[in-house]
């Protein structure tokens, strides 16, 4: 802990700028940030000399200055830019600091002060801490300390299991999750820089899952090397209309560069993909994708252009689409394309919690093909499926939606009788 005169000094700097503000003195935010930046100024000539001095007061800003920031209006951002000094002036005194085998400086202290910092701001004006924490970290030591922080901090925090089933995480659990995803995010980062990261990729895919932010996990396989996977996801994200980060997803795909034009592709490659659209199936598709061995974004228009054109084998191209998470592109198949109402009503089954408005429609769809075929066994199917539209429906809150389809549903296959039966047995 630093106890110079030069600390009090500054200490004694920050203390009169929180009673300025304080007292009811409220000077502008201009005027806090100009005053701010005069201290850094002078904070860095001393950090040389005495860079524990820094180190301190730098944390002590930290400490403070959220709070007070509170009391003023900062609608142009004078107080953010002026803080955001901070954080990067602490970074590379810890670098500077860590080439010094004479330093009295307790650096695992210093990053524990700054994680706490980190996940206990509720402020806004900390969030980059978190990078802070990585550039700070020169050596295995270092390493070592973040890695024992983040995992002594994950074990105090609950785990959060999903919603129920059409139910939304409450404010509280939330937080929780949010606060176990960034310090996760962080250790993973840490692990990568140890060529280790499966860590990172695994925190990735789960925030993916509950969040649907894909952005941490396409950095994550970046750093793993799995370029084509991670090119493939943001792909899929950014033909989304509702993307999470969005924009930020197109920037990392746009800084990845172009992957081979399928005109540049070798005589191989292109024997496969004509063998799978002369005969489409699942386990022709898997064979292809591993002939092309992470070129198919680079020929994927073309085999799917080729397969619409060939319109034969509907079931294939919908299976790439649920396999890409393309729901759209799905939906537009699934309400053109002929199908087996067997294979739409699985493919609904399988986007039920993600996607049930599409999940629904598709049933109705699935429903409607088995009612055209006069059997037993087919008007079952169609009970079923329309069953799971109407808990679909109760679920969302959609009831008058789902009754009008019915009376149109029950009018268009008034004459069979036997589904009639059917239907008023389960009060449909």
């Amino acid at each position: 802990m630093a106890s110079s005169s030069t600390y009090r000094r500054f200490k004694r700097r920050i203390g009169q700028l929180i009673r300025r503000v304080q007292t009811g003195v409220l000077p502008s935010a201009s005027q806090i940030s100009s005053d701010l930046s005069e201290l850094l100024r002078d904070l860095q000539r001393s950090t040389q000399d005495e860079p524990e001095v820094a180190v301190e007061t730098a944390l002590y800003l930290l400490e403070t200055m959220p709070r007070v920031f509170l009391y003023l209006d900062d609608r142009m951002g004078h107080l953010v830019r002026a803080l955001e000094q901070v954080p990067g002036f602490l970074a590379d005194v810890l670098k500077q600091e860590a080439k010094n085998k004479l330093s009295v400086l307790d650096r695992a202290e210093v990053m524990e002060r700054v994680f706490c910092l980190w996940v206990g701001d509720d402020s806004g004006y900390l969030k980059h801490l978190g990078e802070t924490l990585l550039e700070s970290i020169v050596t295995r030591e270092d390493e070592d300390a973040v890695i024992r922080i983040c995992t002594e901090h994950l074990r105090h925090i609950p785990l959060v299991f999903p919603a129920a089933q059409g139910e939304k995480l409450d404010l509280d659990r939330a937080i929780l999750q949010a606060d176990r995803h960034r310090v996760e995010h962080l250790l993973g980062q840490v692990y990568a820089s140890r060529n280790k990261s499966d860590y990172a990729v695994i925190v990735g895919r789960s925030h993916f899952r509950n969040t649907g932010d894909a952005v941490d996990l396409i950095e994550a396989l970046l750093a793993s090397g799995e370029r084509s996977e991670a090119r493939e996801l943001a792909r899929r994200v950014l033909r989304r209309p509702d993307a999470v980060r969005k924009e930020e997803v197109r920037e990392i795909y746009e800084a990845m560069g172009e992957e081979p034009r399928s005109s540049e592709l070798n005589a191989g490659i292109l024997a496969a993909i004509d063998a799978f659209v002369d005969e489409p199936a699942w386990e022709a598709f898997q064979s292809l994708l591993d002939a092309v061995d992470g070129c198919w974004e680079a020929i994927r228009e073309e085999v799917l252009a080729r397969l619409r054109a060939d319109g034969r084998h509907p079931e294939v191209l919908l299976r790439i689409y649920l396999d890409e998470g393309d729901i759209l592109e799905a939906d537009g198949l699934v309400t053109t394309q002929a199908m087996d109402p067997k294979f739409v009503a699985d493919a609904a089954y399988e986007v039920m919690e993600s996607h049930p408005g599409n999940a629904a429609g598709w049933l109705f769809i699935a429903a409607h093909g088995m009612a055209k075929i006069a059997r037993r066994s087919n008007y079952l199917k169609a009970v079923e499926f329309l069953e799971a539209v109407r808990e679909l429906s109760e679920r969302a809150g959609d009831q008058e939606s789902f009754s009008d389809a019915m009376m149109a549903f029950r009018e268009l296959y008034g004459r069979r009788r036997l589904l009639m039966q059917l239907l008023d047995e389960s009060g449909l």
